[in-house]
């Protein structure tokens, strides 16, 4: 499951950044930070501590951030 919505996200929103090539470095990095994120969820460190990430929530926050910075790029905010 992990590797279909990670390809699915580095498909998806690569082709939204394929004028940017800044985005769609962009949206990698994201790529790279959920894939890490949710397997040192899956450690010991985190569970101790109380502190779990669903897959869904990853993946939701990084959409978001990346249409954030879409949204800036287009618009020369950033």
């Amino acid at each position: 499951m992990m590797t279909f919505v990670f390809i699915f996200f580095i498909i998806f929103f690569g082709i939204i950044a394929l004028d940017s090539l800044f985005l769609y470095l962009t949206t990698l990095l994201f790529g790279v930070v959920i894939y890490g994120i949710f397997i040192f969820s899956n450690s010991y460190i985190l569970p101790k501590i109380g502190m779990r990430f669903d897959i869904m929530t990853i993946f939701w926050v990084s959409i978001i951030l990346t249409a954030i910075s879409y949204i800036a790029r287009k618009n020369r905010i950033v």
